[in-house]
């Protein structure tokens, strides 16, 4: 890179996502759409999954090790997903491809399932992509549980 000029790159914000009946964030839609309107660096929130140890919610210096990595903004899994209630850090890859996805700004169901770190990575590897990885915490934020 020339240090004398900047270069200036727009990121897609957990992709192309938002209106109804298109792609839900920080999913492989969305990110498609990003790199199909010409985006070349994704961003995606990163959260926790699998987490082993976990041993009491109000402290979180008692998590352990992430089993997995899932691109995914909220702490609770009711805002965007099929699930009734729960937190995403604490299930398992195979519970959590099992839940469908709720429609951007919907209740509805829409058929885009949780998009995993590695697919994350794979699909920009496979495409010349850049991903900015926005790491949550496990600390729920606001009446939502969102991070």
């Amino acid at each position: 890179p020339d240090l004398n000029k900047t270069d200036v790159i727009i990121q897609a914000h957990r992709g192309i996502w938002g209106k109804p009946n298109t792609n839900q964030e920080n999913t492989i839609g969305a990110m498609i759409a990003a790199k199909n309107k010409g985006y070349k660096l994704l961003e995606s929130d990163i959260m926790p999954i699998a987490v082993s140890n976990y041993t009491n919610p109000g402290n979180t210096s008692t998590f352990g090790v992430p089993g997995d990595l899932a691109a995914f903004h909220d702490f609770v899994l009711k805002r965007y997903t099929s699930a009734s209630s729960g937190f995403i850090f604490n299930n398992t890859r195979s519970f959590l491809s099992g839940l469908s996805l709720k429609k951007p700004r919907s209740e509805s169901l829409g058929t885009e399932k949780i998009m995993f770190f590695n697919e994350l990575i794979n699909y920009a590897a496979n495409n010349n992509l850049i991903v900015c990885v926005d790491m949550k915490n496990l600390e729920s934020k606001g009446q939502g549980g969102s991070c």
